[in-house]
């Protein structure tokens, strides 16, 4: 994607005081000189003239202060912006100034945003306020603006025009004075184009940037360099170590800065072998656009071997900026000779507390954490001597320095490395040379300029602003298109020491064109944008251009890591969404199709995808990678774009599999005295075979012995192993589990077993799944498991494995504790050999529950001889031997799904899954209808499965019925089987948000905390999933998900605490959506498989709920919440009266039956009473301006009210009060209230004995 136009308007707080200044008049101001500069700035779109065909009417008037401001803003790009303002924003704009009815009307536009954004400050005179509109500009006042516009400061104004011709390029006339007139100004404007920047950069180059029409017409006029067309092939000219941490890298013509820049392009081997892991950002490409700079910056310690020769790959992939290829990898054998000790090569101010210091190379930063040590520093202004607070490695060769006090402007001394060479802490770069002790004296001087903001990029969701001086600030806001839509607007929380700030737009896309951006700063004025001479940052208009890009996004290149994940790049920023779908990419072993799962990642460019595979790929193997689909963020698509294969290498060294979900992994059969070692890869088979390498442990509490003459050790794979133990088989005892230390054996590349030169010891091997032949009939042999599990393709062979003749399989298993396996012939009588094996594809395998695999093994039965059945006088040919019916053993209920029936023997297929045979109904409904259902049967012909088509009613009684039942020899039931059952309470868990609950869904802002209470408990794994949650802070458009700076805890069963960080501190009310969960019965939250949104979670409100008086110097308070802390300061007591109570301390607390805290308040003194009648005192009970008592989960308790009681207080209920248990006085009539308001009760006597 084509590089975008940038265009900008510099944040001036330049006063254009246009009418105090004295007049110098021009010579010969009527003679027209530029007419043919105004006919080319008018082609160029930066002029437009008095007259629309010909821009030379009117040059030989005077400039006028409007006029100027338009000649300005077409110049530098932020006329359309300016044009874009509102009639009400055009008003308010100019409603300062006394004169504005004489702004011309083409001009006001442009004049109020020159008022609004600081450009434009008008003049005073006699108490009144006037922009100037029709008064005549001065050549030096002109020229101050222009060089303001490119970044220069400007002292005095008077010599500006002088520094303006001087500046490098420009074609400015140096003796240009006095007023100035429309050709005049055509002339100073022609003639800055060419004109160097501060930036580096031209007037023309900054305007034309990547704009092909506007270079073209540029390059003609000569106001640029015609590039030349580059024809030849791409190359590498020369390949060199910088020092030991930077290579560089040059080119014979320009590079694509994509491809020069990423690191997937190059291949760094120190010594010529060990290789270099490059970071991101490690390359980087020079100004030149034909220079790239290699940094080692993956890990701050990396660094290249002193002296030594390192081997350089530039990959065959690099792609210039005409798109040609190097066509194949370019090899370089450098040699790396760093002997030249560091020096410092500037300093200068960047604040009025900040210094930074450049050097010649790298500094080494040896804390890894960017931090260096302050000692190293001194800072002198004369005698005075600063406070150097922090030292920041910024860059690898720049360190910026922090002094507690502003600088003094002069001469400012800096002395580097001051603590001396002998400091285990000095500067030193990355082959241990240590920067010489040096003082630098630079002349300090207040910079009063506003940092000038450029567009630095623009794209459809990203801009970058790039500011002349470093910047900080907090909560900044850029709009496009319109200012102050939210859907418009990119948020950065806060900046620091920043030169660019990118805006990333993730609602509402820029659109293609000229778009006007605002820059809004926050509304506290301690968080505005401001530079580190805290100088502020006005709010502002920007205009940039966002090319039309209408062309799919393009595969680049890709590059894989460690068999662990796969990096992808494409030549432009990705739709999000499209790149993280895994249904747009394939991952599949190249032989035999396997496909391979794995998650993505997008890297922060937009440009990389990242393929997580799991489990990592396997060594020495080829796979094939499809992308199928690609779309950019202009939404272009690409449809199959690009397949690639790929070998991987050696990468990890070999491993025991020990972990029963992988198979197959080490295993053992005790009883035959077997144990079986499952390598990651194949290894070194005369290794893997040697007896001395390995040691068995068969008794705990015994030591490790040498395998014996009579033990041996067979391959069975080359990666497999037996080893057969004669003492273990000699104990032939099943519960046995056996260990093994095995030597650091290698593998076809040398690699050693974990990489390691210790022994590895696999304990306690042993079967995770133990087997026993249940019953053998005939040709029938049932195998019972320890553990239900499933698989298909299952065999079983006798006497010989691998003889078809001999085998009997099962094709499919669901979760059983028992299969059953059916021969086609009759067994052999006597001792039988059976050996049971798994199919060879993957996800057949025997697995159970826990996804842990049974391993193939061998077992041993008894098959008896079936005797001859007596046969009675009978008209049957044939007597079975069972002639009793099948029993029903056991019935489970299945959370009102479905019902489980398991018999005691094998059944009739046909008749148990015959659904006609159930009945499932209401018994105190005889008429109702029979429940719908299915019914199946389990490979061991024992169990039935009914599922019912849908679910029972919860607490509801039912019957079953089983009508028909019969076993594999004809015997059925002789009557009916009923079984009455009660189903479980179907209550399915929702969000409690009803106030009138005690406990219900709050916020605690401060804090950042969002609590989520349930209904019931959770299935906690769900509950707390971050991927089950995403928050909304700004009423529900815009829902996010839980990032790596947020949290979620539990606080109970049904109970979570969201930490959400970009909460923290506001005041919103948060909308959450929840996804599904499901309750400990496995039921889905409010029955739905949607989200769930809680919306607008307010603040717990935590108050005074209740107030009572216990005894006449005892206030008992109830809070409407369990209270962590209680401050008494925090209760106000008043009476009508101007005595003084309050509370002098508190007698107890505890927690009622609701959960809410009481405390018992002791007064300073006793209430007043009445005893002659029932005439008592009011008494008001606030809670103080500013309270620290806090809730369990950390919300303050509120403010009371101060104003007296309002009118639509409600008279509270009266409550009897015994306070002395004595039911031979009255009781205390008391009136308390739980409402916002004062809470009031009055006191009365009643034999209180309590007098005035």
């Amino acid at each position: 994607m084509r590089r975008l136009r940038r265009l900008a308007v510099a944040l001036l707080t330049v006063a254009l005081i246009l009418t105090s200044m004295p007049a110098v008049f021009a010579d010969n101001s009527s003679t027209i000189s530029n007419a043919d500069k105004a006919a080319a700035l008018k082609d160029l779109g930066l002029y437009a003239g008095q007259d629309s065909n010909d821009p030379k009417v009117g040059l030989e008037n005077a400039l006028t202060t409007q006029d100027s401001l338009i000649f300005l803003a077409k110049l530098f790009g932020y006329n359309d912006a300016a044009n874009a303002l509102s009639a009400d924003q055009v008003a308010e704009a100019l409603a300062k100034f006394d004169d504005a009815a004489s702004i011309s009307e083409y001009a006001k536009n442009v004049v109020a945003y020159s008022a609004a954004n600081g450009i434009l400050s008008g003049s005073t005179q006699d108490g009144k306020f006037f922009v100037g509109a029709k008064d005549t500009v001065t050549a030096a006042r002109f020229a101050t603006f222009m060089l303001k516009q490119m970044g220069y400061t400007v002292a005095d104004y008077k010599v500006s025009v002088e520094k303006l011709a001087e500046t490098k390029g420009s074609k400015v006339d140096a003796t240009l004075a006095g007023d100035l007139y429309r050709d005049d100004a055509v002339g100073v404007m022609y003639g800055a184009l060419t004109a160097e920047k501060a930036s580096g950069k031209t007037v023309i180059a900054d305007i034309v940037d990547d704009n092909a029409d506007l270079k073209a017409k540029a390059e003609k006029l000569g106001l640029l360099e015609v590039a030349p067309v580059v024809t030849e092939d791409l190359a590498v000219e020369s390949v060199k170590a910088l020092n030991c941490k930077q290579i560089e890298i040059k080119f014979n013509q320009e590079m694509d800065i994509d491809s020069a820049e990423s690191e997937e392009s190059y291949e760094i081997l120190d010594n010529g072998e060990n290789k270099v892991e490059l970071g991101d950002n490690s390359a980087s490409l020079d100004s030149d656009k034909k220079t790239v700079i290699i940094t080692l910056n993956k890990n701050v310690a990396d660094r290249l071997t002193n002296p030594s020769k390192v081997k350089v790959k530039v990959k065959q992939d690099i792609k210039a900026a005409n798109e040609k290829n190097l066509g194949e990898d370019a090899e370089y054998e450098v040699e790396v000779q760093d002997g030249i000790i560091p020096t410092v090569t500037s300093v200068k101010a960047t604040g009025n507390k900040n210094i930074r210091i450049t050097f010649s190379e790298p500094i080494y930063d040896k804390g890894n954490d960017n931090s260096i040590d302050t000692t190293n520093f001194a800072v002198k202004s004369g005698t005075y001597t600063y406070y150097v607070s922090n030292a920041t490695l910024e860059d690898n060769n720049v360190i910026d320095l922090t002094v507690g006090t502003k600088l003094i402007e002069g001469p400012v001394t800096v002395t580097v490395n001051d603590a001396g060479m002998d400091n285990p802490n000095c500067i030193m770069d990355y082959a241990d040379y240590k920067v010489f002790k040096q003082e630098i004296t630079f002349d300090y001087v207040n910079d009063t300029s506003v940092a000038v903001i450029t567009v630095k990029s623009a794209t459809k969701n990203k801009v970058v602003l790039h500011f002349s001086k470093p910047v900080k600030g907090s909560d900044i806001t850029l709009y496009h298109s319109v200012k102050e839509v939210a859907s418009n607007g990119a948020l950065v929380k806060g900046v620091a020491n920043a030169s660019d700030i990118t805006f990333e737009f993730k609602e509402s896309k820029l659109p293609s064109g000229n778009v006007n951006l605002y820059l809004v700063n926050s509304t506290d004025d301690k968080k505005k944008l401001s530079d580190y001479y805290d100088i502020k940052i006005p709010d502002q208009i920007i205009t940039c251009t966002v090319v039309i890009d209408e062309t799919g996004p393009t595969y680049v290149s890709n590059k894989v890591y460690s068999n662990e994940y796969i990096k992808i790049q494409f030549n432009e920023e990705l739709d999000e969404e499209v790149a993280k779908d895994t249904k747009n990419y394939e991952i599949k072993k190249y032989k035999d199709n396997t496909v391979i799962s794995f998650s993505t990642e997008l890297d922060p460019s937009g440009k990389i995808v990242k393929l997580i595979v799991d489990p990592k790929l396997e060594d020495n193997t080829e796979y094939q990678v499809t992308i199928k689909k690609a779309q950019d963020i202009s939404g272009n698509k690409s449809e199959n774009v690009a397949v690639f294969t790929f070998t991987t290498g050696d990468n990890k060294p070999p491993e025991v599999i020990k972990d029963p979900k992988i198979y197959p992994h080490c295993s053992a059969i005790p009883q035959d005295g077997k144990i079986f070692i499952v390598f990651s890869e194949p290894m070194n088979e005369s290794q893997m075979l040697d007896k001395a390498n390995y040691m068995v442990l068969i008794d705990e509490g015994k030591n490790y012995v040498e395998l014996s003459g009579d033990d041996k050790i067979t391959k069975v794979s080359d990666r497999i192993v037996e080893i057969y133990i004669k003492e273990l088989d000699n104990k032939n005892d099943p519960t046995i589990r056996p260990s093994v230390k095995i030597a650091p054996i290698m593998d076809l590349a040398n690699k050693r077993l974990n990489g390691s030169v210790d022994a590895v010891t696999v304990d306690s091997i042993g079967s995770d799944h133990i087997i026993t032949v249940r019953s053998v009939e005939s040709n029938v042999v049932v195998l019972n498991f320890s553990k239900p599990v499933k698989g298909s393709n299952i065999k079983l062979y006798y006497s010989q494995k691998g003889n078809e003749s001999y085998k009997a399989e099962v094709s499919k298993a669901d979760y059983s504790d028992e299969i059953t396996f059916r021969f086609n012939r009759s067994l052999p009588v006597g001792k039988l050999k059976l050996f049971l094996v798994n199919s060879e594809t993957e996800d057949e395998k025997l697995v159970d529950r826990d996804g842990i695999y049974v391993p193939d093994q061998s077992l041993t039965c008894e098959v008896e001889e079936i005797p001859t059945p007596t046969r009675k006088a009978s008209t049957n040919t044939k007597t079975p031997t069972d002639t009793d019916a099948p029993v029903v053993k056991q019935i489970i209920l299945n959370e009102n799904k479905g019902i489980t029936i398991k018999f005691n023997e094998r059944l009739d297929a046909a008749t148990a899954t015959n659904p006609d045979n159930y009945v499932v109904k209401t018994p105190s409904d005889i008429q109702s209808e029979k429940i719908s259902l299915s019914a199946s049967i389990d490979s061991s012909g024992r169990t039935v499965e009914l599922k019912f088509d849908t679910l029972l009613e919860g607490l509801t009684e039912y019957q079953l019925v089983i009508k028909e039942y019969k076993d594999v020899y004809g015997n059925k039931n002789k009557s009916e089987y009923i079984y009455p059952f009660t189903t479980l309470e179907c209550i399915y868990p929702e969000v409690v948000m009803d106030p009138e609950n005690g406990q219900y869904c709050f916020t605690v802002p401060e804090e950042g905390f969002i609590y989520i209470i349930y209904s019931e408990a959770m299935n906690e794994d769900q509950m707390l999933d971050k991927e089950n949650y995403q928050v909304s802070i700004d009423e529900g458009n815009n829902f996010i998900a839980l990032g790596d700076d947020d949290a979620i805890t539990k606080v109970n069963e049904w109970t979570v605490q969201i930490y959400f960080k970009e909460f923290k501190g506001t005041n919103i009310a948060p909308y959450v959506k929840i996804a599904p969960i499901t309750d400990l019965a496995g039921n889905k939250l409010y029955d739905s498989d949607e989200h769930y949104i809680v919306e607008g979670i307010e603040p717990e409100y935590v108050c005074i709920s209740g107030a009572y008086l216990i005894a006449s110097n005892k206030i008992l308070i109830t809070f409407n919440k369990e209270m962590k802390s209680v401050e008494v300061s925090d209760i106000v007591i008043k009476l009508t009266t101007q005595d003084s109570v309050y509370a002098i301390g508190c007698e107890s607390n505890a927690i009622n039956s609701l959960g809410q805290t009481e405390v018992v308040l002791i007064l300073n003194k006793g209430l007043p009473t009445d005893a002659e009648d029932d005439a008592g005192e009011p008494i008001y009970i606030y809670t103080a301006d500013n309270t620290s008592s806090v809730s369990k989960w950390g919300s303050k308790l509120a403010p009371g009210n101060y104003y007296g009681i309002l009118n639509d207080w409600t008279p509270p209920e009266i409550a009897m009060w015994d306070h002395s248990n004595d039911e031979s006085t009255p009781e205390i009539a008391l009136r308390g209230s739980g409402s916002n308001h004062p809470l009031i009760f009055t006191a009365y006597s009643y034999n209180l004995n309590v007098k005035k």
